[in-house]
């Protein structure tokens, strides 16, 4: 069994248990992130009180279960 199917053995219950916990991969020239899992596409929002990530595109939520 190689190294990567033993540490995917390992954390797959984890990642049922937390499900959505996204792996980011930031753009930061746009300031918009895509999830490296699911593919969810969101945009930083910036206003004077906070910074918010404004979704663009739904992920597959499955995906994180895989």
């Amino acid at each position: 069994m190689s190294y990567g199917a033993v540490l995917h053995s390992l954390f797959l219950p984890l990642r049922r248990i937390f499900p959505s916990a996204h792996a980011w991969h930031y753009d930061d020239a746009n300031g918009k992130r895509t999830c490296s899992i699911c593919s969810q596409h969101e945009e930083l929002e910036t206003d004077i009180l906070s910074s918010n990530w404004v979704v663009l595109r739904d992920g597959n939520r499955e995906a994180h279960t895989r």
